[in-house]
């Protein structure tokens, strides 16, 4: 899997691509009330640690199981949308990994996602 970002002046997005030609979209653009970004993790349950990064990175290997998206709620109650973040599980033989989007806002300022599989968007939604 490889990340690429595009900045201004179309506005700050992040894409995922993998191997299989699987795009993950994220449109990272801060607004006023927004906090958000993403992580790569180890577990599925892991929350933003300053351990994780957010730089252009290059997996090789790594790929999207496309049968695993989840949204999830901060543990630390950070809830005042419908979702807190969106979790896609990686593979690499037996190993796992979790890219996890997240953004804490106040219901209005959500930033939106799409799963695209060889040009067809196969998800999408916003967190």
């Amino acid at each position: 899997m490889r990340v690429f970002y595009k900045e201004a002046p179309f506005g700050s997005k992040v894409n995922f691509v993998d191997d299989n030609n699987i795009l993950i979209g994220y449109d990272n653009e801060d607004d006023c009330c927004a906090q958000g970004g993403w992580f790569i993790s180890d577990k599925k349950d892991e929350w933003l640690d300053e351990t994780f990064k957010e730089e252009a990175l290059d997996m090789p290997g790594w790929n999207f199981d496309m049968k695993y998206c989840e949204f999830l709620e901060h543990p630390d109650g950070y809830r005042e949308s419908e979702n807190d973040a969106a979790q896609f599980r990686l593979v690499k033989d037996d190993d796992e990994k979790f890219l996890t989007l997240y953004n804490f806002h106040n219901g209005y300022y959500s930033r939106g996602f799409e799963v695209i599989v060889n040009g067809k968007e196969e998800r999408s939604g916003s967190v």
